[in-house]
């Protein structure tokens, strides 16, 4: 068997820029401190490089308990970013309870669920918003700017 792989060119450094699907740069972003709440290590892992390439400070949790442990009045976050669905504790729970830390903390949701099923789960509120699974990483980070931007 003999197989042929045609890999494009790259003409020039700009076109590195592409493989992230024109997600923002750090001098494009302001600089937030975001927590991160994510239990599929592939996905955070993911997630994270976005975020923290995008120039956001990141703190990642891989449980609500875990994450409710990083919240410390030292290092405030102006965003939650957090799957609907993680072990022991849900995401609208966790997103409860770190306003009991941080009354103005804006909350994003992630899920692979359908929106029924995503707002049957509690996301709604102010603060809050939902983005579905899968997503870009410009997807992501567009998101994360218009929610931080309120």
């Amino acid at each position: 068997t003999t197989f042929d792989i045609y890999l494009p060119r790259v003409a020039a450094a700009g076109a590195a820029d592409e493989a992230t699907d024109g997600a923002p740069r750090a001098a494009d972003a302001k600089s937030a401190r975001i927590l991160l709440v994510e239990d599929d290590p592939l996905v955070a892992r993911l997630m994270r490089a976005v975020l923290e390439e995008a120039g956001y400070d990141v703190l990642f949790a891989a449980s609500g308990r875990e994450a409710l442990e990083q919240l410390t009045a030292e290092r405030p976050i102006a965003l939650l970013v957090s799957d609907v669905v993680l072990p022991g504790m849900s995401g609208p729970r966790l997103a409860d309870r770190v306003r009991e830390h941080q009354p103005d903390v804006r909350t994003l949701f992630i899920s692979g669920y359908t929106p029924e099923e995503v707002e049957r789960r509690g996301i709604d509120g102010p603060g809050r918003e939902w983005l579905p699974k899968p997503f870009t990483p410009r997807q992501l980070t567009e998101r994360v700017r218009r929610v931080l931007d309120g």
